[in-house]
């Protein structure tokens, strides 16, 4: 028999195959990565003057950046086709819709109003998209298939420590400072105390909600439901090889409870839901597994049954009751409802990707205040912002992808013996932290303890994965032997989210986005067939490739990075009070990126030293025709003239209320400007408008006008000529 040593060096991967792992290894780590920090394509409040400095979150620029970063490992494995022709690569039939779809969505951009948010965040679905893709190409063994699966543990892991650091330590000092400083704060977040925001804003922070690295705790709770069951399932493997490994089992344990804890945190019952159905879907699949392979076709058409009587049930009940089961079912429907009109405002092409929020204010319902940004479907947003051509897309992506997700293929054993599990491990998350480190910190203004929580992360994600995947605890094998479970796991997983985002949004959130794709792509390299032989090409593909790339990172991230740079110093000026330098500078963003961002020229207009600008408030306007706020800013900028054009300011009001007619303080302001400008039977009729639509809030909505706001409108109303 062979010395260890020997066989090792007999077993030595050829670097072609090392090629593979380094791709495999920085695909992982950008998941990683970007499920570990909170990305958003513009800053949720908007800088005062005096306003205190806080720490920055990775903008566009830094997404967008992080998207070409994507794209590496896909380079990389093209580069691995042309010097290995034994190399073959898969391409699934499932992948031409969604190609279709990608481009189709990059297509929206020329009809879209918000042609930014649009070009963004189609980006964003192309990189998962490369995700998947390249997953597809390296998770074709088993190996791979469990060190994903012990990667994403080690993320558990580190969402636990940070949900529990939140709640025990931050939250508590954060709600003590609140309530001394309740003002400052609310000034801070350009609220003003008794509106609708800042009440909402003060339930949210004294409810403690956990959010995460997310923009919703619903997020935070499909993330940790979807990781959950994925421990679930390490721990039925374990189990089933009857393996002495109780590192693995006790670390398993831990993670379990922990996320346990962390999802009861988030209150978030849908993704409570989905985790109590996959838990009941393994029990199944325990009792059930021979036979549903055996009758995979059989299994498949049933499956698609089941689903399209959900739908129908669902449909039917909302029809029938105009409502669903649970108040929040309820708001749900009255979002799709409302999304209704927006699809058939532009059926065909839609209203452009990222555009849902603009165009829903128009066509929500009364009793539906809520200004969202996303109908809390994926199948909704699809139809209401691509379209019937972009919904059709994705219906028939998702028939293909559940019929190749669900064919009874096993991987293939590893060709090579794979890196050291902790030497591994250890790469992937020191390279998490370090794309961490430079897209995600704001070194000038991110407190020390940030930077010492993420070694804690660094360690806890490298000691969690490791003992998670390692074979033998005397040495760094890792284990290549089959793994049904975790495979199994990855596709309740990956079902699991889907059936949360038919009543949430957190598919579109950047991290989980490329969380979701990276498990698709494992589940479908998985069920490839074995690929072999010599095949010509991949130079042609390869050159195509980096030459979008290219044009990609000099067409569009250049120019993007020297916009946001500008605003960002933009921002640092208003917050000193030099308004003419921050102005110029928010023009030169607008110049770099040739007027796709309304939002710049909007910026440009609010801190004119002059005061606000409505002349540069129309500029954006004619940039962004759908957004109400700019229509309601330059009427107001032109009323504080003295002498306005009551004409100007009129069309103002009623273009921003036509986008938005259930605003009923945009009325009110109508109204006393109507009254103002000499016009009370329109003011009068404006009053009556604002005092119906607020008639149709509950009775227990925040937005409702209080008693002694109802009666100063009554006083104002009988005070009026009666026409």
């Amino acid at each position: 028999m062979p010395r260890r040593a020997e066989l090792h060096k007999s077993q030595k991967s050829p670097w072609p195959v090392r090629l593979d792992w380094l791709a495999f290894g920085l695909l992982l780590a950008i998941v990683l990565a970007r499920c570990t920090m909170q990305e958003r394509l513009r800053e949720p409040f908007q800088i005062t003057p005096q306003s205190e400095a806080t720490p920055r979150t990775p903008g566009p620029a830094t997404s967008v950046g992080l998207d070409l970063l994507c794209c590496v490992p896909a380079l990389l494995v093209l580069l691995r086709r042309c010097i290995d022709r034994t190399f073959v690569l898969s391409l699934p039939r499932s992948l031409i819709p969604l190609a279709l779809l990608d481009v189709w969505m990059l297509c929206s951009t020329m009809w879209a109003s918000d042609r930014f948010a649009a070009l963004v965040t189609a980006c964003h679905w192309t990189a998962a998209g490369v995700i998947l893709w390249v997953a597809i190409q390296l998770s074709r063994d088993w190996l791979k298939i469990r060190l994903i699966a012990a990667g994403l543990v080690g993320l558990l892991c580190v969402l636990i420590i940070s949900g529990l650091e939140f709640r025990f330590v931050e939250w508590p000092t954060t709600l003590q400072t609140f309530e001394k400083n309740k003002d400052e704060m609310l000034k801070g977040a350009d609220m003003q105390p008794g509106t609708y925001e800042a009440i909402q804003f003060e339930k949210k922070l004294k409810l403690g909600e956990l959010f995460g690295f997310f923009d919703s705790p619903n997020t935070l709770g499909a993330v940790v439901s979807l990781l959950l069951v994925l421990t679930i399932s390490q721990l039925l493997q374990v189990f089933s090889e009857r393996a002495k490994r109780p590192w693995t089992t006790v670390t398993l344990v831990v993670m379990l409870l922990g996320g346990l804890i962390i999802l009861g945190l988030t209150r978030s019952r849908g993704a409570m839901t989905t985790l109590g159905l996959a838990g009941i879907a393994l029990l199944l699949l325990a009792r059930y597994k021979s036979q549903l392979a055996e009758h995979s076709r059989r299994g498949y058409w049933i499956g698609m049954a089941l689903v399209l009587l959900g739908f129908a049930a669902v449909i039917g009940h909302g029809l029938y009751h105009h409502r669903l089961p649970t108040s929040t079912l309820t708001f749900r429907w009255q979002y799709w409802i409302g999304s209704m009109g927006v699809f058939l405002q532009h059926p065909i092409h839609g209203v452009g990707w990222s555009n849902f929020g603009l165009n829903y204010l128009a066509h929500r319902l009364a009793q539906a205040p809520e200004e969202i940004k996303d109908p809390h479907n994926f199948l909704v947003r699809f139809f209401t912002e691509l379209g019937f051509i972009g919904g059709a897309l994705v219906i028939v992506w998702l028939a293909l992808l559940w019929w190749e997700l669900t064919r009874p293929i096993t991987p293939t054993p590893p060709a090579s013996v794979g890196p050291g599990v902790i030497n591994f491990m250890a790469s992937v998350a020191g390279v998490a932290i370090a794309i961490w480190l430079v897209a995600g910190v704001d070194w000038a203004r991110e407190p020390a303890e940030t930077y010492l929580l993420r070694l804690l992360f660094l360690g806890a994600m490298i000691v969690v994965s490791s003992l998670t995947a390692l074979r033998s605890i005397h040495s760094q094998e890792s284990d290549p032997s089959p793994a049904p479970w975790i495979l199994l796991a990855m596709l309740l997983g990956v079902g699991g989210m889907f059936l949360h985002n038919l009543i949430d949004f957190s598919m579109f959130e950047i991290g989980p986005m490329m969380l979701l794709f990276l498990l698709i792509g494992a589940v479908l390299g998985a069920r490839q067939p074995p690929l072999e032989g010599e095949r010509r090409g991949g130079r042609a593909a390869l050159i195509a490739a980096c030459l979008i790339w290219l044009a990609g990172l000099v067409g569009f991230w250049i120019p993007l990075v020297n916009a946001e740079q500008n605003a960002s110093e933009a921002d640092e000026d208003v917050r000193t009070e030099h308004f003419a330098a921050a102005m110029q500078l928010y023009l030169q963003a607008n110049q770099a990126m040739h007027g796709l961002n309304s939002d710049y020229i909007y910026r440009a207009a609010v801190v004119s030293p002059q005061g606000v600008s409505a002349e540069r408030l129309r500029e954006a306007i004619k940039a962004n025709p759908q957004n109400s706020v700019y229509y309601f800013d330059a009427a107001r900028a032109d009323v504080r003239l003295g002498a306005p054009d009551a004409a100007l300011v009129r069309r103002d009001y009623e273009a921003g209320l036509a986008l938005d007619p259930n605003n009923v303080a945009a009325r009110l302001e109508f109204a006393d400007t109507l009254d103002k400008l000499g016009d009370p039977a329109e003011a009068a009729r404006q009053y009556q408008l604002a005092l119906d639509f607020n008639s149709r809030l509950n009775s227990d909505e925040n937005k409702r006008l209080t008693p002694e706001q109802l009666k100063e409108i009554q006083k104002k109303l009988r005070s009026l000529p009666k026409h």
